[in-house]
């Protein structure tokens, strides 16, 4: 029986953080899927879109690569597949990888936001980031 917090990890978190990405690819006029001889067509998966030098380069390669680590990498939490399988008991949503998810993707939420941020508190912004409070800036490209 799945739990409440899997539910939201299986059915909105990690498809929407994949279809982000497919979309961001998409604004560089990048088309996130394969075609085949066949005229079949299928979409990259998490993987390549991770590998992606066009997101590694807007996006970052640290938070890619944390993002790889958790949710692909074998050692460190392979959380898309063993959610995609049932395999994770209730309490790894509680654990570092589903906090440290959680935080990459509110990472990606509020990137876009830091020019405007700077133009409206100015200064008293840039302080703050000076001052090492917000140095989540530091590996997201702004554009």
């Amino acid at each position: 029986r799945s739990s409440a917090a899997s539910d939201v990890y299986k059915r909105q978190l990690i498809p929407q953080l994949e279809n982000s990405l497919r979309y961001r690819l998409k604004q560089f006029e990048k088309e996130p899927s394969k075609r085949y001889p066949d005229n079949s067509q299928e979409r990259d998966g998490l993987k390549a879109l991770l590998d992606e030098e066009l997101l590694i380069a807007d996006l970052g390669a640290p938070l890619l690569g944390n993002l790889r680590a958790i949710l692909l990498d074998k050692v460190y939490g392979d959380m898309r597949n063993h959610l995609s399988h049932g395999y994770v008991p209730a309490h790894v949503f509680k654990g570092d990888a589903a906090v440290m998810l959680w935080w990459l993707v509110l990472r990606m939420v509020l990137a876009p936001y830091i020019k405007f941020w700077e133009q409206k508190y100015g200064d008293n912004f840039r302080d703050e980031i000076r001052s090492g409070r917000f140095d989540f800036t530091t590996s997201i490209n702004e554009n």
